[in-house]
């Protein structure tokens, strides 16, 4: 729920002008744009705002939040509120056979917006519990704040990527300072005394990291990381790599590239995806090495010295295709590395952010192999022909392009995976040259007899870390 602070005030060609302004911005997030596409959104006006009403995706309301939020910092400067709230929320037809809802959802959104001043991101404790099951916001509590009716809400302010109001609402602070309560959110610090101008300040305490070790065989790629690498903390490898690169390793003998993926956690498979990428769980893993791109032919048959019979003859650094399972074992084992496991795979293309697609969360056929857009290929295109789409860890052409046998054999409930129940079938990941936006995305889930030779599959091979030392 969202509306413009001082509406009324507006004289009326004012209040249309914001409005129109209002609505432009919002249906330009790609958010709502991808939930309208989707058939998940129902968005209805509310005078001086509006109501945007997700289904299915829970974070999906405050993604398009942010982005309407960094929409208004970087143009108009609207000032406006927003509330956001899960609850019980049904589709019906107004007497005009126009789609809306009801329920006690979209009531209670209200009063948690109702509580905010412009630039607040208000989210209630019912939103944010369900939320921090997802991953981790950066949401700062305020407390019980009793709204409409009596009714009391727990509520917290969203600050977050440069948005959201920090100041608590004033409605809330008048509240407190009528009942004497003493605020929830942490006090700001006084101010440190001025030090004179001889002191000399400490020395920064130094960060002390186990250095990664280089796989016999291999040689860094792009040098050896410094201990300002935050090699082990996912989070903030995922900003070192948007702006340094990922940190890579090469097998001379063979060309190939190793990402490296440091260990944590992301939420492994989605709710508006097919029956086999359902329960959605959340998974921890360790760190691990992958393949920076899909095996090229010249890689294959360098190792292999000899190309499979079909599919192959777009040139050298295109992906192998046409592969069985078993041929990318034994390929495996001669350059000593291995098949990434599903968990592996969906983590290196997701990370903790959970994204759609390797990229990010918008589906983008310009940036990857698809049957959407060829690029002029008959089939796939040359490895790493799309930089931009990119995973967090640096993985590249994780979506489209070819099909990637993956170590599992394959189950039908993602929660119940089990190597050892032999179903005759093995796990591919990715999404391939032929495929459209919905099998291009991380968490579909493909499979195949392991003899399967297709000229949509080939492979991405993955290894363990080696054993860590101290810098």
């Amino acid at each position: 729920m969202m509306d413009i602070v001082g509406y009324s005030r507006l004289p009326m060609a004012d209040q249309m002008a914001r409005i129109r302004e209002l609505s432009d911005l919002v249906r330009a997030t790609g958010e709502f744009r991808r939930a309208e596409a989707d058939g998940e959104l129902i968005s209805l006006p509310t005078g001086d705002g509006m109501a945007l009403v997700f289904f299915e995706d829970l974070e999906a309301a405050i993604r398009c939040a942010i982005e309407t939020a960094r929409a208004i910092a970087e143009g108009p400067g609207i000032p406006l509120r927003m509330g956001v709230h899960t609850g019980p929320v049904y589709r019906v037809t107004d007497i005009n056979a126009n789609m809306n809802v009801a329920g006690g959802g979209v009531n209670i959104a209200q009063r948690v917006m109702d509580a905010g001043d412009a630039g607040h991101i208000l989210v209630s404790s019912t939103a944010t519990e369900l939320l921090g099951q997802i991953r981790e916001w950066n949401l700062q509590p305020l407390g019980e704040h009793e709204v409409k009716h009596g009714l009391r809400l727990r509520l917290f302010n969203l600050v977050s990527e440069g948005v959201g109001n920090p100041n608590v609402p004033s409605k809330i602070e008048k509240a407190r300072a009528a009942a004497g309560q003493v605020a929830e959110t942490t006090p700001t610090p006084a101010a440190a005394p001025t030090r004179p101008a001889t002191a000399v300040a400490a020395p920064k305490p130094q960060v002390v990291r186990l250095k990664l070790v280089l796989p016999q065989g291999w040689t860094w790629l792009s040098g050896e990381p410094g201990n300002d690498c935050p090699h082990d903390d996912s989070e903030a490898y995922a900003g070192w790599v948007a702006r340094f690169g990922p940190i890579t390793i090469r097998n001379p003998q063979t060309g190939i590239e190793l990402a490296w993926v440091p260990s944590g956690s992301c939420m492994m498979g989605s709710v508006r995806g097919k029956p086999d990428e359902r329960p959605v769980r959340k998974v921890n893993v360790d760190d691990f090495w992958i393949g920076r791109t899909p095996v090229t032919v010249r890689q294959w048959q360098q190792v292999m010295g000899s190309l499979p019979p079909q599919y192959n003859d777009q040139g050298p650094q295109h992906p192998v295709a046409g592969v069985t399972w078993d041929e990318c074992r034994e390929f495996c084992q001669r350059v000593h590395v291995g098949l990434p496991t599903e968990t592996h795979w969906e983590y290196a293309a997701r990370g903790r952010e959970g994204h759609i697609y390797p990229w990010g969360n918008h589906w983008d056929p310009a940036i990857c192999q698809n049957k959407e857009n060829l690029h002029g290929h008959p089939r796939t295109a040359p490895v790493n022909s799309f930089p931009e789409n990119a995973s967090w860890c640096g993985a590249v052409d994780m979506a489209g392009n070819v099909w990637e046998w993956c170590r599992d054999w394959y189950y039908p409930n993602s929660a119940e995976a089990a190597p050892t129940v032999a179903t005759g079938r093995r796990s591919l990941r990715g999404g391939a040259w032929a495929c459209d936006s919905l099998e291009c995305r991380s968490s579909c889930r493909l499979c195949a007899a392991p003899n399967n030779r297709s000229p949509l599959v080939g492979v991405r091979v993955a290894r363990p870390k080696a054993a860590e030392q101290s810098a």
